[in-house]
């Protein structure tokens, strides 16, 4: 163990894309609770959690900063979730915490496995971070399972395009660089372009979300507009910044749809 620092998330993305979600939901959810501060609490503390826990079974011990942070974290969870005995949708967010501590345990594997960088550990970590738009939700007293889920489904679809689209920046760089190819990452970019939008249509055609609702999805389109803005190849910092600006659009427009 290197020290408390190391025990704090250091994917700097993942503060947007668990805290973006969680305000869409409460935004969706209608009602501005005392409530959702637990579920922030909860959500806040679960996501601590992670690098505690993977520190301890990758030592196999219990001591240490490890074992402090975990227990902190263990005691947020379990205060948010005492206030929360008394909530009106307790049922509903009983049944997302059990899915979002589903999803770490899987995303814990496959860190343990060396796994977490790749596509499906990527995606199994941003799937838990997005559970917080249903949380959100259900906290500020929205009552329908159908859209907590699809608020789940398109957050998880939004943030997980960042996952290939980095991808797909690295390896670009790298083929300029060291001239090698990038014509995988670019076909999984498209392919998950491509799948996002079927379901999107779907969702629109079942009457799901609004059509205008796929229109959340459109600032994703600045991203390639991005070298001609800067004048540049643009740097992980300026694509971390515009991220942020894009994740603000999609929750501001996604909201607004309804």
């Amino acid at each position: 163990m290197r020290g408390p620092a190391s025990l704090f998330p250091r994917e700097h993305g993942g503060w947007v894309m668990l805290y973006a979600p969680l305000v869409a939901g409460v935004i969706r959810g209608g009602n501005l609770r005392w409530d959702v501060i637990a579920v922030a609490a909860a959500v806040t503390a679960a996501y601590f959690a992670r690098l505690p826990a993977l520190a301890i079974i990758n030592r196999g011990t219990r001591s240490g900063a490890a074992t402090r942070w975990l227990a902190v974290c263990g005691i947020a969870v379990g205060l948010s979730a005492l206030w929360l005995l008394w909530h009106p949708r307790r049922s509903a967010l009983a049944v997302i915490a059990l899915t979002g501590a589903a999803l770490f345990v899987v995303h814990l594997a496959l860190t343990m496995r060396r796994e977490e960088r790749t596509a499906p550990g990527e995606l199994a970590g941003i799937g838990g971070l997005a559970l917080s738009a249903p949380l959100g939700y259900a906290g500020a007293m929205g009552g329908s399972a159908a859209e907590a889920a699809v608020l789940w489904v398109l957050n998880w679809l939004f943030f997980g395009s960042s996952v290939f689209y980095v991808k797909w920046r690295v390896r670009r760089l790298l083929a300029e660089r060291k001239g090698l190819s990038s014509a995988g990452a670019s076909r999984a970019l498209i392919a998950y372009h491509v799948v996002g939008a079927v379901v999107l249509i779907a969702l629109a055609w079942s009457a799901l979300i609004p059509w205008r609702a796929i229109g959340a999805f459109a600032p994703l389109g600045l991203r390639y507009l991005l070298p001609l803005i800067v004048g540049k190849t643009p740097t992980l910092t300026q694509v971390g910044v515009t991220e942020i600006g894009l994740s603000a659009a999609f929750v501001a427009i996604l909201t607004a749809a309804y």
